[in-house]
């Protein structure tokens, strides 16, 4: 698959098969995307991969805190101030995303049942984490993490896998490092679920719309 068609046919995908995901294929994945550029070559990145009982003991304590209601203590903050079209973007996602899902505006239980899914990757058979050293205080190094997570979400299409950027996989970050015993030096950035996709779930048909190019782009100095 070229990469014009992987960037295409990417979603962030919900529902997963039970169909486990090879380790050679998630190490050559993983072996391309720390390719990505950063800032001075500083790779400022590390990873971790969960999977098998490890990745179930992991997701049954993060869903176990978030129905006990404990607050999130992300290492990154998590935004909470989005207003104007950028809410207007988040909210139609959500509600395109129920529809989909046939949960009702008033089914309260339906909806944290989708919620706390989240907690378990969906479902997926692994996880993948992106993990950066305290010393890396710079919101460049966040951007750079942010452009290994693309690569492997386009790594992944282009091999029939799936995943999704989640950043609940990372608002409890203390059950990961444990889970990977890690010190608390090593901050949680983002987690990513990774498996082969369910084409029969009704939320991987969930394609989010992208504002046209004309409406967000400047041109100067290329007549």
């Amino acid at each position: 698959m070229d990469i014009d068609k992987a960037i295409n046919d990417r979603i962030s995908v919900r529902a997963y098969l039970e169909r486990p995901v090879e380790k050679a294929v998630v190490e050559e994945i993983l072996n391309l995307a720390i390719k990505a550029p950063s800032w001075g070559n500083t790779q400022p990145w590390e990873l971790a991969v969960v999977g098998g009982q490890a990745k179930t003991e992991l997701t049954r304590e993060l869903q176990n805190l978030v129905m006990q209601g404990t607050t999130p203590n992300p290492d990154y903050t998590m935004p909470n101030n989005f207003t104007g079209v950028y809410m207007d973007r988040y909210r139609m996602t959500g509600k395109r995303l129920f529809e989909l899902a046939g949960i009702a505006r008033d089914d309260a239980t339906a909806r944290m049942n989708q919620f706390v899914s989240m907690f378990n990757g969906f479902g997926a058979p692994c996880l993948v984490y992106i993990i950066m050293d305290e010393i890396l205080d710079t919101s460049y190094s966040v951007f750079d993490a942010g452009a290994v997570a693309n690569y492997i979400a386009l790594l992944a299409t282009s091999r029939g896998l799936g995943t999704c950027l989640m950043a609940a996989l990372a608002m409890y970050p203390d059950p990961v490092r444990k889970c990977l015993n890690l010190p608390s030096s090593k901050k949680i950035v983002l987690g990513l679920s990774l498996g082969y996709p369910d084409p029969d779930s009704p939320v991987n048909r969930l394609k989010t719309d992208r504002e046209e190019l004309c409406r967000i782009l400047t041109w100067r100095g290329m007549d």
